[in-house]
């Protein structure tokens, strides 16, 4: 067990999961790994070995309409590995074609990224606890 996990255990009834990564996508994956109760580092040789069973409609930034519309095409049960299968595949694939004809570049982009761990979107500070997710029903041990 780790310091942060032995202070908050020993001076709190909270219960928490962290997750540690190259950039902000890959910190929520590793963290929801081995919910709950674990301090996860994902290190980006781990990324494949991970993708391979993690499912896509988790990766932050495609759970929603964007998700949705990846979902038709391809079924909710497309794993990261086989999403960027997808998208690196040759370009007159029968699938890539499919994402050509249903979504703009600029999606397809945003898919390919996610679906090999790449998230460039700033990292911002959170200071209230308004902006903090935490579950308020687990209140006793």
């Amino acid at each position: 067990m780790n310091y942060i996990e032995v202070i908050t255990k020993d001076s709190s009834i909270f219960v928490f999961a962290a997750g540690v990564g190259v950039n902000k996508v890959m910190a929520k994956i590793a963290c929801k790994l081995h919910k709950p109760e674990a301090v996860v580092a994902l290190t980006p040789g781990a990324i494949p070995r991970v993708a391979k069973d993690f499912k896509y409609r988790e990766i932050t930034g495609l759970g929603g309409s964007l998700g949705d519309r990846v979902s038709v095409l391809f079924g909710n049960e497309l794993t990261m590995a086989k999403l960027k299968s997808i998208c690196t595949s040759p370009s007159n694939s029968p699938e890539l074609q499919m994402m050509k004809n249903q979504f703009t570049e600029e999606e397809i982009n945003k898919v390919t990224d996610l679906s090999k761990g790449i998230c460039t979107s700033k990292v911002e500070q959170r200071l209230t606890n308004k902006s903090v997710s935490s579950g308020k029903n687990n209140l006793c041990k």
